[in-house]
């Protein structure tokens, strides 16, 4: 179970329960009677009804986040108390909820932060110190490039990686590379190259996608920068096919060898992210029609 400072759950339940805050700062998010509790928390998993011996909302609320196990499941509450579609009717200040709540957030290594997603602006936590790389596909789970395989993956290197399964780990890291990578080829290619399996070949079609060649780079810190992904995804298909759980190892990999994959695969993809992200509110790419796609493949 994961635990927040006894002020940060005070925070969090006055906000989510819509309380005022502070004197300064008011209430941020609109009130949540007992029924509206309930519903909110089951919407995240929980099995709840309101009745007699329901007691406050207070204690409620505090109860169900003590019940919080990770980081994605605080994100994914994070992502549905702030998602657009609550600010339809109620205009809510969300870049004041991260103000008030991130002071709190960082005493636990943790942050609130933005990004686009399908429907605008999103919300999701990632953690500030972390021995693996905290990855957020699962936070993003409306983000257009979002896949439920994807998501598999980022779960099965982390759980293999605690299970010291090294060759397990670096076969998921390579799938999660390709996963994203294929994904983003998708959205940005009517016609996508068939790539035949070659993870090299395939991350050089999205490099040329997302405007990343090196060569046309124009400061050689982020040629240099570049190329270091490219090594990434060199580095990681071919301790795959030597060391992964896919072949014949030729050598037996070691938890660092292991977490280094995996670490540089989290890294590289969630630069990928981002960047599709950037480019994409900048204009600078034009996702494909998919509507056109399906009516030309059911003709």
């Amino acid at each position: 179970m994961m635990q927040f400072k006894e002020r940060t759950y005070n925070a969090l339940v006055r906000l989510i329960n819509g309380e005022q805050v502070n004197p300064q700062l008011g209430i941020l998010l609109p009130y949540k009677s007992g029924p509206d509790l309930v519903r909110f928390f089951n919407e995240l998993g929980s099995d709840d009804f309101y009745g007699s011996g329901f007691g406050s909302r207070a204690s409620y609320t505090d109860g169900k986040l003590r019940q919080l196990a990770s980081v994605q499941e605080f994100s994914t509450l994070i992502n549905l108390l702030m998602n657009p579609i609550n600010n339809i009717e109620e205009q809510s200040d969300y870049q004041a909820v991260m103000d008030y709540l991130n002071p709190y957030l960082r005493f636990d290594d943790l942050e609130i932060y933005a990004y686009l997603g399908k429907y605008g602006t999103e919300y999701a936590v990632r953690s500030l110190s972390n021995n693996i790389v905290e990855f957020d596909l699962k936070e993003k789970q409306h983000h257009p490039l979002s896949h439920e395989y994807i998501t598999e993956q980022v779960e099965k290197c982390d759980k293999k990686l605690s299970q010291s399964d090294h060759s397990g780990v670096i076969t998921n890291a390579r799938t999660l590379i390709e996963e994203v990578l294929k994904a983003i080829q998708a959205k940005l290619d009517p016609s996508p190259k068939d790539t035949g399996g070659d993870l090299i070949k395939l991350y050089k079609e999205v490099q040329r996608l997302l405007n990343l060649d090196p060569a046309n780079q124009p400061v050689e810190p982020l040629k240099q920068l570049l190329n270091g992904l490219t090594s990434i995804v060199n580095g990681v298909s071919a301790l795959r096919n030597n060391s992964g759980d896919a072949h014949a190892r030729r050598f037996k990999p070691m938890h660092h060898h292991a977490r280094l994959a995996v670490n540089a695969a989290k890294t590289l993809c969630d630069f990928l992210f981002d960047t599709f992200e950037y480019q994409h509110q900048k204009g600078f790419i034009q996702l494909v029609d998919e509507s056109t796609i399906e009516t030309a493949e059911v003709s």
